[in-house]
């Protein structure tokens, strides 16, 4: 067994079926989103995730410890995944698994129309928090620090890719343009003149992560098996990715970031979106094309001035 994807659901079921947190019958469905897991949803209230790569097996335990952190915030407690247990399945190797109470709702991804001003809101409220977390305690988990945001390698990289994409006809004239009005053609055409400020972020953030219910409020974040300590421009790309620039613009000023932070976020966003669309059209990568242009639209929203 190379990774965890070729571990059959038989095996899962197995494994589901001798935990006495999980009600019997049991009903299992291998779910089309996990990323760097495989998932499966049990009984529609669980969700059972294995790390495909299992170098460290700390780090599900590291998660589940963050997590307990981060809903000592009584404000937000509700957006934060309960994990039932984390435990090492010995039948399977001994891969280290860990189970999850389902999040209601649905992601903003499959349900886009469902956001509103309370998933706003409900953001500003999650930022918030996630600024206010005790970054040293975090560290103490052992949650990572991340990299620094290098401006002219974001620039250089979505201009690379931007040409690429031009050149191969492979942007609607609509999306070019709308692309060449936000992309700066070099650092001194954007402000992203911002403190050294560093705080907890989930650095993962997209449309699959971030679920609501029918009114728009937020119901749940899921996966943080990415979390690190660093720049809050990670988790605004992950915004602007996943409700739009203009909504991550306008949740990341209430939480009180500065502009530099915002324009940071954003150019985040924008390149790393064209970069992974080059890498699609042009490297034979396997993301999901119409995943990533979709993510380039909402990237490349307009956003007023602060």
């Amino acid at each position: 067994m190379d990774n965890a994807a070729k571990v059959p659901d038989a095996s899962a079921l197995q494994l589901l079926e001798s935990l006495p947190q999980v009600l019997k019958p049991v009903r299992l469905q291998r779910s089309s989103e996990g990323g760097e897991h495989i998932v499966w949803i049990v009984n529609d209230s669980l969700v059972l995730r294995l790390p495909v790569e299992q170098t460290d097996t700390s780090t599900l335990l590291r998660e589940k410890q963050l997590l307990d952190l981060i809903r000592k915030d009584g404000g937000i407690a509700r957006l934060i995944p309960w994990c039932v247990g984390i435990g090492s399945w010995p039948s399977c190797r001994n891969w280290q698994y860990a189970l999850y109470h389902k999040v209601e709702g649905i992601s903003v991804e499959h349900a886009p129309e469902a956001v509103t001003n309370m998933t706003e809101d409900d953001l500003v409220a999650f930022m918030t928090s996630l600024k206010k977390a005790p970054v040293e305690e975090a560290r103490k988990m052992g949650v990572p620090t991340g990299e620094t945001v290098n401006d002219d390698q974001l620039i250089v990289a979505a201009l690379g890719a931007l040409r690429r994409l031009e050149a191969n006809d492979q942007l609607q004239a609509s999306a070019l343009r709308k692309v060449k009005l936000v992309v700066p053609m070099n650092r001194h055409d954007l402000d992203t003149s911002t403190s050294t400020e560093q705080v907890l972020t989930h650095a993962d953030l997209k449309g699959e992560h971030i679920f609501v219910g029918r009114d728009g409020r937020v119901t749940g974040i899921i996966d943080w098996s990415d979390a690190q300590i660093g720049c809050p421009s990670f988790d605004i790309s992950g915004l602007a990715i996943s409700v739009g620039a203009r909504m991550a613009a306008r949740v990341a000023r209430r939480v009180g970031y500065s502009a530099g932070i915002v324009s940071r976020g954003l150019l985040m966003a924008r390149s790393n979106s064209l970069v992974y669309l080059d890498e699609v059209m042009n490297a034979g990568s396997d993301y999901p094309e119409w995943l990533i242009r979709r993510q380039l639209e909402r990237a490349c929203e307009d956003v007023e001035a602060s």
